[in-house]
């Protein structure tokens, strides 16, 4: 099966964030970076309170960490927002200059070829290791020559949902996984 597509920025980036958010790595800096956060917060309370005499006790700066820690864990997702908004935005930063490729996909019994006017992929399908579809796009994961990387290709690049089963399932045929996200 052949097909035609082209990706814009828009399509990497939201790859790309997907796929970041989703490492472990970035989880844990993430947990660290919200942790940080509350104890500078906590900090800075405590010193202005400290510096203008307003603390009488020790317990009070216990009690204003445990609001600061409620207010945290209450609302953890404002927290993701912000590390969202910093990665798209540095996304954005590291594709500037990316101009729209149009690219011509090709599932053989071979495996994965990916052209376009300046260059050409084939990857056997031992090296697929999975298809992620994600909202607007699909993601293919390859790894070839000990090296990670995917092909970005935007679902409306299928005319019906018909002609998009089809494609998934060739992979599903060559025993590649196709994993459905739905996205929060």
């Amino acid at each position: 099966m052949k097909i035609y597509y082209e990706n814009t920025l828009e399509d990497l980036v939201d790859c790309n964030v997907y796929t970041t958010e989703n490492l472990s790595a970035f989880k844990m800096f993430n947990k660290i970076y919200n942790l940080v956060f509350l104890i500078i917060f906590a900090i800075i309370i405590t010193l202005v309170y400290k510096i203008k005499g307003l603390l009488p006790t020790e317990i009070l700066i216990i009690g204003i960490f445990l609001i600061g820690l409620l207010c945290f864990l209450t609302n953890p997702k404002m927290h993701k927002k912000r590390m969202r908004n910093h990665l798209i935005k540095y996304e954005r930063n590291e594709l500037n200059g990316f101009t729209t490729t149009e690219f011509t996909l090709t599932l053989n019994d071979e495996g994965v070829s990916r052209e376009s006017r300046t260059t050409q992929h084939k990857v056997p399908w031992s090296s697929v290791e999975n298809v992620k579809v994600i909202e607007n796009y699909m993601c293919i994961y390859i790894r070839y020559l000990n090296r990670a990387g995917s092909f970005v290709v935007p679902l409306r690049t299928f005319n019906d949902p018909s002609e998009k089963d089809a494609f998934l399932q060739i992979f599903k045929h060559y025993k590649v996984d196709v994993i459905n996200i739905k996205k929060k």
